[in-house]
């Protein structure tokens, strides 16, 4: 039998390095997710402390918006606001980071930083639109009726690898979700253009 003439070319995998999924990759997967994790975490805490110790250098906007406020409500005014500061001393500026408008960062810190603010969420969007129904619907599809073609490769068994050549369907669920994801994100996209604008206007 005559071979294909495209069996001794090359692919772009062979040409740049890049290696396939193989058994037991999963273990180093889950080994970098846990670096990772303790990495963040620890310049969480980092920040944390920094933040506490060292007020004047990471929260100066938060303390002279607070002594603006307290010379407005007088020494009542003034007390409530240590208060509040202390009660939300370590971990408030997360709830503070998380409820910030972008035209509350603008006013505060300038049109760029609330735009990279703003670049941040809506990568955030992005992945909770697309992201999380592709792993959660797409990644079981492709384990239980993929075809096995990943082998003992446990990681690559919910990768689209995973699917046999002459699959009867699921190549065609994979077609008929490239219209969904453009559309999902030319809509987000959009919208940030929008807001974007209006705060460039103002």
């Amino acid at each position: 039998m005559a071979s294909n003439i495209t069996d001794d070319v090359p692919g772009a995998a062979d040409l740049t390095g890049v290696k396939t999924n193989t058994a037991g990759d999963l273990a180093a997967f889950l080994s970098v997710l846990l670096v990772t994790g303790l990495t963040v975490l620890g310049v969480v805490v980092g920040f944390t402390f920094l933040r506490v110790n060292f007020p004047s250098v990471y929260s100066d906007r938060e303390i002279s918006s607070s002594k603006q406020a307290s010379d407005e409500e007088g020494s009542e005014g003034s007390a409530s606001l240590h208060a509040r500061r202390l009660q939300d001393r370590l971990f408030g500026w997360i709830a503070s980071s998380v409820t910030t408008g972008p035209r509350e960062a603008a006013r505060h810190a300038g049109l760029d930083a609330a735009l990279f603010v703003e670049l941040c969420r809506l990568g955030a969007k992005v992945l909770a639109v697309i992201g999380v129904p592709m792993a959660a619907i797409m990644c079981p599809l492709h384990h239980v009726y993929g075809g096995g073609e990943a082998g003992d490769d446990r990681l690559g068994s919910i990768e689209m690898a995973n699917i046999s050549d002459a699959h009867p369907w699921l190549y065609y669920v994979h077609a008929s979700l490239v219209w969904p994801v453009c559309l999902a994100v030319h809509f987000l996209l959009r919208s940030a253009q929008v807001r974007f604008l209006e705060m460039r206007v103002d």
